[in-house]
């Protein structure tokens, strides 16, 4: 999935979209889930899209996620490293229960129904 955009609000006003997730309680399919940008912003949204992120480990075997364009703005006026840094902790917080995989210029390599599938990000 891409493109969420729950950094967008509905008439002007932002609204906690992250907690609003419209596939919470349906079944999952698959053991992996792809969140590949524009998801929301990492660090205004922090603790938000922490929880999300939690939530979706809870739910597969693995999350990987990758930054967009819209993750990047940010009121600290942290640059893009330092925004990476902080996204790179989530994947070490307990609540991920090592699920969680940033694909920031990394290869993620697993092996499923016998196959080989690598991940590139």
């Amino acid at each position: 999935m891409s493109d969420l955009h729950f950094e967008q609000g509905f008439a002007g006003e932002w609204m906690n979209q992250y907690e609003k997730w419209p596939l919470t309680g349906w079944p999952v399919k698959a053991p992996y889930l792809i969140l590949a940008g524009d998801i929301g912003r990492a660090v205004k949204h922090f603790d938000q899209l922490r929880s999300f992120l939690a939530k979706r480990c809870d739910e597969y075997q693995r999350v990987f996620y990758l930054l967009g364009s819209k993750e990047f703005p940010n009121k600290e006026n942290l640059d893009h490293a330092a925004v990476i840094q902080k996204v790179w902790s989530l994947t070490k917080e307990s609540r991920m229960r090592g699920r969680l995989i940033f694909l920031d210029r990394i290869r993620y390599d697993l092996r499923d129904n016998g196959a080989f599938i690598s991940i590139l990000g």
